[in-house]
């Protein structure tokens, strides 16, 4: 192996090492924006749920409260035990 192609080859490794590192910061932000979509979903599921046990409530109202639709609302019921 010549020089041209040593000084090539540790290019292409730090290539791929910054490629790596880039991937894994992508990835990570990724994965901190799907967390919060999950968790806004749980709290909205958990709010309506909540709403529905207290029964002082309709079902628009809930919907209008939490910012979802009334299907949603119904959705959420229809999983809740009588």
């Amino acid at each position: 192996m010549g020089v041209k192609e040593y000084f090539i080859e540790i290019g292409r490794e730090e290539g791929r090492e910054i490629g790596r590192e880039i991937g894994r910061e992508e990835g990570r932000e990724i994965g901190i924006q799907e967390g919060r979509k999950i968790g806004r979903k749980q709290v909205r599921e958990r709010f309506v749920k909540n709403l529905l046990a207290d029964g002082h409530c309709t079902h628009i109202e809930i919907a209008d409260l939490v910012g979802v639709s009334e299907a949603y609302v119904r959705k959420i019921k229809r999983t809740l035990k009588p």
